[in-house]
């Protein structure tokens, strides 16, 4: 029985047509095919001109800040009533203003959470002379107890 096996195949491999054989060394042998990179496109409009912000003057940023001195005054004393071991603090804040005078972004480096939430709320709340273009408004908070 394996005799016939071993006969039948030998037999299958010399009846291969040579044209088959032929054609996969070609295919072995050809050069790669190049991929091109697709063109990108996108769905999104383009992003709207930088346009320069400014850094509003030091009245401005005072008139607007005595409106807002209780609420800040606030933040403390409820910062300092939930945590015994703050102490004087000064807080550095960043507004970020849109052209309107309203606030659109604040970063503080405030010690404490509860003290830091509660001046970016009040900040946010703060409107200023409307500068006409992007402007940003930095200045300290200096905090102590009574």
């Amino acid at each position: 029985m394996s005799l016939l096996v071993a006969t039948t195949l030998l037999v299958s491999w010399r009846w291969l047509p040579t044209f088959e054989l032929d054609q996969i060394e070609r295919e072995l042998v050809s050069p790669p095919h190049r991929e091109h990179a697709p063109e990108r496109t996108t769905l999104a409009p383009p992003p709207a001109p930088r346009t320069q912000t400014i850094t509003l003057a030091d009245e401005v940023i005072v008139r607007a800040l005595d409106r807002g001195r209780a609420a800040f005054l606030g933040c403390y004393k409820r910062a300092a009533a939930a945590d015994p071991l703050l102490d004087a603090v000064k807080v550095r804040l960043r507004l970020e203003i849109d052209p309107q005078g309203l606030v659109v972004a604040v970063t503080h480096d405030a010690p404490s959470d509860k003290l830091g939430n509660c001046l970016v709320a009040v900040s946010r709340g703060l409107r200023f002379a409307a500068p006409e273009t992007p402007a940003i408004a930095e200045f300290p908070l200096l905090f102590r107890p009574e």
